[in-house]
């Protein structure tokens, strides 16, 4: 096996342009990855393990912005 350079996932960002659409980003790299299919394995399961890191902290987000929303129409 590898080791991957870094840290493998990067902390999730929010990154907000016009209007109301946001941008959750997580950046894999691995590292001196070859089309081996002990490489293939290992980064598929590695990936998978990732992007459901990923989607909790996209489920984490909307649920903060969904708290933030009703707080201010409470207070606004």
């Amino acid at each position: 096996m590898t080791a991957l350079s870094g840290p493998s996932i990067q902390t999730p960002s929010m990154f907000s342009g016009r209007g109301e659409k946001s941008l959750l980003a997580a950046v894999l790299t691995p590292h001196n990855y070859h089309d081996g299919a002990d490489h293939h394995r290992f980064f598929f399961e590695h990936f998978k393990l990732k992007g459901k890191e990923a989607a909790n902290a996209c489920m984490q987000i909307l649920a903060a912005r969904g708290r933030i929303a009703a707080e201010m129409s409470v207070t606004g």
